[in-house]
């Protein structure tokens, strides 16, 4: 599904890497959340509870890839 490429890590073509390091930067402290809008509006992403579980985990894991890797 082409909207997934809107989660982070899905291959969307957005560096989060910058975001990241600017948050940083900022000494940003609040929460982020990782969120995408399935078309049409109102179904789920996925089929099931379980592969919505580990996309959202998938996505989580790679943006503390890029904390990781920002670190300094």
């Amino acid at each position: 599904m082409i909207e997934m490429r809107q989660m982070p890590g899905f291959g969307g073509g957005l560096d989060y890497k910058p975001i990241v390091k600017a948050l940083r930067d900022i000494r940003f402290s609040g929460w982020v959340e990782i969120f995408m809008h399935p078309t049409p509006r109102g179904v789920p992403i996925l089929p099931t509870a379980r592969e919505i579980t580990d996309a959202i985990n998938r996505s989580r894991r790679y943006v503390e890839a890029c904390v990781r890797e920002t670190a300094p």
